[in-house]
């Protein structure tokens, strides 16, 4: 890491967790953490965000697939906010790296430990292809950040909460944990690891702003206003038979039965978790629970 301020860049700014990262970047906590923040757009970006950005000390660079070098002039800290659509960016990005400066890069993770399970899944592989290309370079520190299921969306019928119904169906035991990260607390913590000494950033990081299982949830949501829910139990191992038969593209059904399997829980003993790296006793902000997201929307979340 430079010893003066680095300059931090975000690729990906203006998606749904981008906005996030750049927030937390430049708000009072962390900004004068870095010599300066790097909004990283393509053109259909819309003109507003960029000119709000660029009054509040943001440089905003337009990137595309032939320009990624270019585009990383200068980047100390690369943070790849990047959706699961943008795999032709994220290949332009790591063929960029060698010719950069960039000694810290975030690989654009944000979701499960897609490394602890041994079955091949279209979304997940691209990620893995992506981190063999980066680890590679030997002037670089890469590291993994999981943040388990992002809060605000997974309470929903696709993951088995089905509010309308009035019915949660889970795969396997309605006890097994499960760990959600809003994606303000996501974006908060990676301004506090871009913010760290270089050799105190893990390569693997896995957080977590409430861990809780459908009992739990169910609950929690009953309590704030959903009604009465029923939880029904799916067989763990014909669910994931069944599925690993068809090779469904959309990672949502794999993640129900990896709910089962334990493999979703960021908690010591379990995958671990790094919360105190970031955000020892929450003295820095508050983590979003699942109680936030219910009183919020009265018990009734993606209804």
């Amino acid at each position: 890491m430079p010893s003066d301020k680095p300059t931090v860049g975000v690729a990906g700014a203006n998606g749904k967790l981008g906005i996030h990262v750049i927030n937390a970047l430049i708000s009072e906590s962390f900004r004068p953490n870095f010599g300066s923040v790097v909004a990283l757009v393509r053109e259909s970006a819309p003109q507003y965000t960029r000119d709000i950005w660029e009054r509040q000390g943001v440089t905003v660079r337009i990137y595309n697939e032939k320009n990624m070098t270019e585009s990383l002039a200068g980047i100390d800290i690369l943070i790849n906010a990047l959706s699961s659509k943008g795999h032709l960016y994220k290949d332009a990005i790591a063929e960029a790296l060698p010719l950069t400066k960039v000694c810290l890069y975030f690989p654009s993770e944000f979701g499960v430990d897609h490394v602890v399970h041994e079955f091949n899944q279209v979304f997940w592989d691209a990620k893995k292809r992506h981190y063999d290309d980066v680890q590679k370079i030997d002037s670089i520190r890469v590291s993994r950040v999981y943040v388990g299921l992002f809060t605000e969306d997974s309470i929903g019928s696709w993951f088995g909460f089905n509010t309308k119904t009035g019915v949660y169906e889970c795969v396997g035991s309605p006890d097994a944990k499960i760990s959600f990260t809003s994606r303000e607390d996501s974006g908060t913590a990676m301004a506090a690891l871009a913010s760290l000494p270089l050799s105190d950033v893990p390569e693997e990081v896995h957080i977590a702003g409430d861990t809780r299982s459908f009992n739990e949830i169910a609950k929690i949501m009953e309590d704030s206003g959903a009604g009465p829910i029923t939880i029904q139990q799916l067989n763990l191992e014909e669910f994931k038979d069944k599925l690993m038969k068809e090779l469904v593209a959309s990672p949502a059904p794999y993640l129900r039965f990896l709910v089962g399997e334990g493999k979703i829980d960021h908690r010591k003993g379990r995958l671990g978790c790094d919360n105190d790296l970031v955000n020892k006793d929450e003295t820095n902000w508050k983590w979003t629970t699942l109680t936030d997201l219910a009183e919020r929307t009265g018990g009734k979340p993606n209804a």
